[in-house]
């Protein structure tokens, strides 16, 4: 079971995201603020779950390093030289 985040532009669709019931219930235990952070991130990934730009989604949702800290811990969020990948399904 996958639960989706979808919009509605007019009659469009737009992106399209999608985050599992497993990985969901893996960053239910971590505070609301790691939690924000772990959706915001996967909104902002793409296809392959890269997000290049962490410090800014950091800074958009007034999220600390300790948050990020947090969700590494978990094994969802992979750092690398140039941004991170996240885990969604």
């Amino acid at each position: 079971m996958a639960i989706s985040l979808e919009g509605m532009v007019g009659n469009r669709m737009t992106n399209r995201q999608m985050f599992s019931k497993d990985i969901v219930e893996k960053i239910l235990p971590l505070p609301l603020t790691s939690q924000t952070l772990f959706f915001h991130l996967g909104v902002m990934a793409n296809k392959k779950g890269f997000v290049s730009c962490p410090g800014a989604v950091l800074r958009y949702t007034g999220c600390s390093v300790g948050d990020l800290t947090a969700l590494t811990g978990t094994g969802l969020v992979e750092l690398v030289e140039d941004g991170l990948f996240i885990k969604t399904c």
